[in-house]
């Protein structure tokens, strides 16, 4: 999924979705802190975990704190993240790593001033249905979310197939084979298709299983 992101100068519009920590702020912390600050205390560096929300909020011996939920100018995560300080930007040079980039800082920033939420991993937080968007013209439910993000970016939607090519689909997907020449000539494959029958379902198919 794409983000829309804010521009330079920070200020998030309306149509920005929600930012997940699981979804949105993991990964980035993941592939650039968590190998000095992350879960594996044999490389981690003056005791910061910033994949738990205790350590990543507590104050240092410094008296900074790397993350101060609704302030992003107080959190010393960020100033270490922008800075141009070799001694001191994060990730640092050695690690090799490079700097972030914008977005991701920008996505950061957002982060923690909707109040840095911590969440827990994907895999062990209970399944939910969420709403479907509103408004959407759609055949299958799933399309309704589908149309939303490709708005989101700005992108229509393909022209739907015409049937013959939906056929030569979907047998493909359920025999691994082309239609026959029988299923898509003259009126038979409309006579199927308009009675609303599967083609895994069609005379001609279930004869062959």
């Amino acid at each position: 999924m794409v983000l829309a992101l804010v521009g330079l100068g920070g200020r998030a519009s309306a149509a920005e979705p929600a930012i997940s920590f699981d979804r949105d702020i993991r990964p980035i912390l993941s592939d650039t802190c968590y190998q000095c600050h992350g879960p594996d205390s044999g490389h981690r560096q003056a005791g910061l975990r910033l994949d738990r929300a205790e350590s990543a909020i507590a104050e240092a011996a410094s008296g900074a704190k790397a993350i101060v939920p609704g302030d992003v100018a107080a959190s010393e995560m960020i100033a270490r993240i922008v800075s141009d300080d070799p001694d001191v930007v994060m990730p640092p040079p050695t690690a090799k790593l490079g700097k972030l980039a914008l977005q991701q800082v920008e996505l950061l920033k957002r982060w923690i001033r909707a109040g840095a939420e911590y969440e827990p991993h994907w895999a062990f937080q209970s399944l939910k249905v969420p709403a479907l968007p509103e408004g959407a013209e759609a055949v299958h439910p799933i399309d309704r979310v589908v149309r939303q993000r490709l708005a989101e970016r700005g992108i229509a939607p393909q022209p739907l197939a015409d049937r013959i090519t939906l056929v030569r689909r979907e047998t493909f997907d359920v025999t691994g084979l082309p239609p026959t020449a029988e299923e898509v000539a003259g009126d038979e494959w409309k006579r199927r298709a308009s009675s609303g029958a599967r083609i895994k379902d069609w005379p001609s198919r279930r004869s062959t299983r």
